[in-house]
């Protein structure tokens, strides 16, 4: 609502200030401009709000998890405009065996482990965190197992490999890979298509079935 208020106010005060410059004409195309360019932001809202309450309204039916944290998930992957039921919950879903549990643990046999919904591991917590704490995101713990930070990490990792240029089964595939390791893998065997990126592609269609 603040956002309309603005809108609407900013506009006026915009055409004042062109209008004494051009002419009537183009005071009239500018007006109209304006007009139109106001119409489309309010009708974005309008829009948006259903949108975003059909997304987190999906995601509580496929995970179970309650509303706050529904809406936190859902307006994180917008932020990093990573799609959620096509990248971030098939990617979930793999990672927790369908369970989506913000408590699971697996220990590697290299002493590291993977935390959370997004499977998080000590070493790649490290890069994310650098980059969170250079956009100057805070939580209330950096603990995996905080549910806000798990979120917000997983989208910010899926985020950064997709600016690689990565996608489907490249995207998938260095999510469970690393970049190098991924790098290595399509290296060896021609393509980025891995068992892990196969079941990512399986659960995004059962997930699509159920939407």
């Amino acid at each position: 609502m603040k956002k309309k208020i603005f809108i609407a106010t900013l506009v006026p005060l915009l055409i004042l200030s062109l209008t004494t410059k051009i002419s009537p004409s183009q005071s009239n195309q500018t007006i109209i401009q304006f007009n139109q360019l106001v119409n489309n932001t309010q009708n974005s809202f309008i829009k948006q709000k259903p949108q975003v309450k059909l997304d987190y309204m999906k995601v509580m039916q496929i995970t179970n998890w309650d509303i706050e944290i529904s809406k936190y998930f859902v307006e994180e992957a917008n932020n990093r405009n990573v799609s959620i039921f096509d990248e971030v919950l098939p990617i979930i879903s793999v990672e927790t065996h369908g369970m989506y549990d913000f408590n699971l643990i697996h220990y590697n046999s290299n002493g590291t482990y993977d935390k959370g919904i997004f499977q998080i591991n000590n070493i790649t917590k490290l890069d994310i965190v650098k980059i969170l704490k250079a956009e100057g995101r805070e939580f209330n713990s950096w603990s995996r197992m905080n549910r806000e930070f798990n979120i917000s990490a997983g989208m910010c990792w899926i985020s950064f490999l997709k600016s690689k240029g990565l996608k489907n089964d490249s995207l998938f595939t260095s999510y469970n890979r690393g970049i190098y390791g991924a790098k290595k893998y399509a290296g060896r065997n021609g393509t980025y298509v891995s068992k892990y990126s196969k079941n990512v592609i399986l659960e995004r269609d059962k997930i699509k079935n159920r939407i």
